[in-house]
């Protein structure tokens, strides 16, 4: 995840001063959403079928899961974390409520984000093993953009 986080940034540096979102299913744990949850966490790192996502591709004793931190530093905004609550979940499968779903946003474009969402009521639907997370964005294009 960490050489595939590399490659978009690549492309997305030339636009850091335009409004854009990098958005998905990124396979793994924001620390945030287990502030307080230490103990949720190291469930999810025992799991052998969530380890991985909780490390975050490289759980280094440097700064633990570096996927997350990496798009942070960077610049880039979780938009779940202006709106959201820690402990939310987007992955069904997981035995703790395990977040791996987001909506990043580019520096320009924070300052209009309305609202950002995980959509519980999908769980019923039984169309994925991920819940869609939603950001609604009140963004007016100026004429040099």
């Amino acid at each position: 995840r960490l050489v595939q986080l590399r490659a978009v940034r690549s492309w997305t540096v030339r636009d850091r001063s335009r409004p854009h979102v990098v958005m998905g299913d990124f396979n793994a744990v924001n620390l945030w959403d287990y502030a307080g949850r230490e103990a949720s966490f190291a469930a999810l790192a025992s799991q052998p079928m969530t380890a991985h996502m909780a490390a975050g591709t490289n759980n280094s004793a440097a700064g633990g899961p570096q996927v997350i931190a990496q798009m942070e530093k960077a610049g880039y905004v979780d938009a779940f974390t202006r709106f959201g609550t820690p402990g939310q979940t987007s992955f069904l499968f997981s035995p703790e409520p395990m977040r791996i779903d987001y909506i990043f946003a580019s520096q320009p474009l924070i300052p209009h984000l309305v609202d950002c969402r995980i959509l519980v009521e999908m769980a019923d639907y039984d169309a994925s093993d991920h819940l869609p997370v939603l950001a609604e964005i009140e963004y007016r294009a100026t004429s040099n953009e």
